[in-house]
């Protein structure tokens, strides 16, 4: 069974789009790789500090641990 020409030429043309976009997509679309877009990030609007208390305190000990 032989395929027509045009057949043949449309299934090796999709193929070969496939096999681009996905090279296109695994190298990171578009972007230079190791690029982060900045829609990564949350938005920070005005001074987003905890206070140093906050920051200094340390974990509630875990139930069971530390012997006591």
């Amino acid at each position: 069974m032989e395929i027509p020409k045009p057949v043949a030429w449309a299934i090796i043309i999709v193929v070969a789009l496939l096999a681009i976009g996905t090279a296109w997509y695994f190298s990171g679309g578009g972007r230079a790789s190791g690029q982060i877009s900045r829609d990564a990030y949350p938005e920070v609007k005005g001074e987003m500090r905890l206070p140093d208390s906050e920051l200094q305190q340390a974990p509630p000990p875990l139930p069971g641990v530390g012997g006591r």
